[in-house]
């Protein structure tokens, strides 16, 4: 896809009948890499047919599906709630359709520290929470 980085593109991955085999949205992170969120149920499916159809290509397919989330925040009053979790600017200029960025989420620290229970990595992440976290990546579409 010929698309200016930091845009996120909705498209379908069709079958030689032109039947979809999916909706994704593709979003163009840099000049060689790319960021496609598929529907979970359709990950495997989604991943086998990008490999079949890469041929020669020169590319390296990643799942990071362990490791990533995706939250959806649409419709006409999209903009007025991410204004309300977020210190970022979302107006239509600062904030275009169909673009991507990285934003400030405002969001607390996921793990519970409060219980007697030890596990791996218990005193990272005490550190990390005593420190503060310096990034939080999150996408968004916003219409």
């Amino acid at each position: 896809m010929s698309v200016d980085v930091g845009r996120i593109v909705y498209i379908q991955m069709l079958n030689s009948r032109a039947g979809v085999e999916a909706d994704v949205t593709v979003t163009r992170l840099s000049e060689t890499a790319w960021l496609m969120v598929t529907p979970a149920a359709m990950r495997v499916k989604d991943d086998a047919w990008l490999r079949r159809h890469l041929g020669d290509a020169n590319v390296v397919i990643t799942d990071v599906t362990a490791g990533e989330a995706v939250l959806a925040v649409m419709g006409p009053k999209s903009r007025e709630v991410m204004r309300a979790i977020s210190p970022g600017d979302f107006s239509t200029e600062a904030f275009p359709f169909g673009t991507a960025r990285e934003i400030e989420a405002g969001l607390g620290f996921a793990v519970k520290t409060g219980t007697p229970a030890d596990f791996i990595g218990r005193d990272a992440v005490l550190r990390k929470r005593e420190e503060g976290l310096t990034r939080r990546m999150l996408q968004f579409r916003l219409r």
